[in-house]
């Protein structure tokens, strides 16, 4: 009876030893496939706008003169009806690889009006490399159909290192009281590599306030 009540015992430890192996391994398992998900669905909130997550160009913004607080330039805003101002620019922010213009809606009345303003931005590359094939797209978010680009384009296709490219954008604006907080234009500025890859930095026109 000793003996077999000394194996039993051992027949315990051995199982207890095999669940607590297969338990670790399923939290294992577990863990790595939260993690690379994780990685998969990475995104970079800016300005409550969840931008995926994209090899970054390395360039900086470049303000248009030293005493500037701002990163971007813009025409001057017309005058909506009775002289009411219709937009008028708050302030740049850079975030990451984003630069966001804020713009405040001058407009207190329902009467509309259209104004059309054109933004430049400057960004350097601070790499040692040269960067091709530049190209410039753009997404919106406006349900109103208050912002409505209409031209975007790079001063070059090509910068080498040290080197500066120009982003102008024209985006037609319709001033009114009710043009919702948030609305946007998001534009993305893409370049490749030496090696092939294409990497990014993204302009948004927001409508803050």
């Amino acid at each position: 009876m000793i003996k077999r009540e000394k194996f039993k015992i051992k027949r315990k430890k051995g199982r207890v030893a095999n669940i607590s192996l297969i338990l670790f391994s399923l939290v294992l398992i577990i863990t790595l496939i939260t993690i690379s998900y994780a990685k998969w669905t990475t995104t970079l909130t800016i300005e409550g706008t969840a931008i995926a997550k994209e090899p970054e160009l390395p360039v900086e913004p470049v303000k248009p003169s030293t005493d500037s607080d701002r990163f971007t330039t813009n025409t001057s805003f017309a005058t909506g009806f009775f002289g009411i101002e219709t937009f008028k620019v708050v302030e740049d922010t850079v975030e990451g690889n984003v630069i966001t213009t804020k713009i405040a809606n001058g407009t207190k009345t329902w009467l509309s009006s259209t104004t059309t303003a054109t933004f430049t931005l400057e960004i350097q590359n601070n790499s040692d490399s040269t960067y091709t094939d530049g190209n410039v797209t753009y997404t919106k978010e406006d349900s109103q159909g208050y912002m409505n680009p209409t031209t975007q384009t790079l001063s070059s296709k090509t910068v080498a290192s040290g080197e500066t490219v120009t982003l102008t954008c024209e985006v037609k604006l319709k001033a009114n009281a009710n043009i919702n907080i948030g609305s946007y234009v998001l534009y993305k500025i893409e370049f490749t590599s030496a090696s092939g890859q294409k990497q990014y930095y993204y302009y948004k026109i927001l409508i803050s306030e």
